[in-house]
């Protein structure tokens, strides 16, 4: 049995309520709710229209239409999501994320920031946040922030770059700009540009290769002119003063050019000024010349000459001198002596009283009394005659 008010269904899926009235039925399209429910947790309703339609909040929808979906913490507005009607009739949504593109500085890339479903954001398709970087094609850094005005900005980020100072122990840091250049304490540097140290305050030669920095050290230098010779010296790393491997102080002694006189290296005295330069003074060799000795005084010592012309006895400007064999006459505080080089190259001095005759003079121990031929007046000289001969 059928009844007013009851519904019938068209072959077109529609559904109507027959009404009686005063005898005659009608039909009234009955619309019905359809309920689509949103990714976020809520939904829609769309209801079916007579002309196998749909309307939603009284306004005509069709398939692919957008709805709002709950609030979004991210953007401050709802979520979006497109409706989508199937083949059978069955309706689904699908989330339509707000996204912005931001320009990364001066490289001219850009990156796509999409809100998410869940009120966050993300970037080609992983969670991305305010304050997160991204690199450009051309290997720049920038930081991506959000502001208060709902949009992305991109700020370019200075990648530090560490740079061992050899083997000093130390090392700068080297910042990365958006021209894909470096700085160093805000300064532009390049391949050839020198840094110091802090503890020594040596100077190192910062290099550019194959995208790798490196640093070379590069010494301090002074160079020592000496008679005949000159001194190479360099700072090691640790600041101290080197020639070749040997580290120096002041006070150092060092061999010069080889002396004529002595047969041996000359000597020189290095000396390290507060300004930072070096000297070197000339220390002679000395060699006693045996049988000078005056009284209590001890015997009389001759220096070598730097230039290796001899050697000098006592000191002044009238000092008296041998040669380089050490041979010479010599008067020192009124005592007149022959000099001359032994068999092992050692000074003996022979005194005489007056001028000595003869050219040759032979040191010799030939017993205590006056040698045959000795003249007079040398005869007569109490401290050598007994050990002097002349031919």
């Amino acid at each position: 049995a059928f009844q007013s008010g009851g519904t019938q269904t068209a072959a077109n899926g529609n559904q109507y309520t027959l009404t009686l009235t005063d005898g005659a039925w009608s039909a009234a399209f009955q619309p019905v709710a359809v309920a689509v429910a949103l990714g976020d947790g809520a939904s829609v309703t769309l209801w079916t229209t007579e002309a196998m339609g749909f309307t939603l909040d009284g306004e005509a929808f069709e398939s692919g239409g957008t709805v709002d979906g709950g609030p979004n913490a991210a953007t401050g507005a709802n979520n979006r999501y497109t409706l989508t009607r199937a083949e059978d009739g069955a309706w689904s949504a699908a989330f339509v994320p707000a996204t912005q593109t931001v320009t990364l500085g001066s490289s001219q890339d850009a990156v796509t920031v999409s809100s998410t479903e869940g009120g966050g954001w993300a970037v080609a398709g992983s969670a991305f946040q305010s304050g997160g970087t991204q690199t450009a094609a051309n290997g720049n850094q920038y930081t991506l922030a959000l502001g208060a005005d709902g949009l992305w900005t991109a700020a370019f980020k200075p990648v530090p770059v560490a740079v061992r100072l050899g083997g000093s122990g130390e090392s700068v840091t080297l910042m990365t700009t958006e021209a894909m250049g470096f700085t160093l304490d805000g300064q532009d540097v390049a391949s050839g540009t020198t840094t110091t140290t802090n503890s020594a305050d040596e100077t190192y030669v910062l290099s550019l290769a194959d995208g790798a920095w490196s640093a070379a050290h590069r010494p301090a230098t002074q160079s020592l002119a000496l008679l005949g010779a000159s001194l190479a010296l360099a700072t090691n790393e640790a600041g101290r003063w080197t020639l070749g491997d040997r580290v120096l102080a002041s006070g150092d002694t060092v061999d010069g050019a080889a002396n004529a006189a002595t047969g041996a290296s000359n000597r020189y005295e290095l000396t390290l000024a507060a300004d930072g330069a070096w000297s070197a003074a000339y220390r002679p060799a000395t060699m006693t010349i045996s049988g000078t000795a005056l009284g209590a005084d001890s015997n009389l010592v001759a220096s070598a000459n730097e230039d290796g012309s001899g050697f000098t006895v006592g000191a002044g400007p009238d000092a008296p001198s041998l040669d380089a064999s050490g041979a010479g006459t010599i008067t020192v505080a009124g005592a007149m002596f022959r000099v001359i080089k032994d068999s092992d190259d050692m000074l003996q001095g022979t005194r005489f009283d007056s001028d000595i005759e003869g050219s040759v003079m032979k040191v010799d121990t030939i017993g205590t009394t006056a040698a045959p031929g000795l003249l007079a007046d040398n005869a007569k000289t109490d401290l050598n005659e007994k050990n002097t001969a002349l031919e």
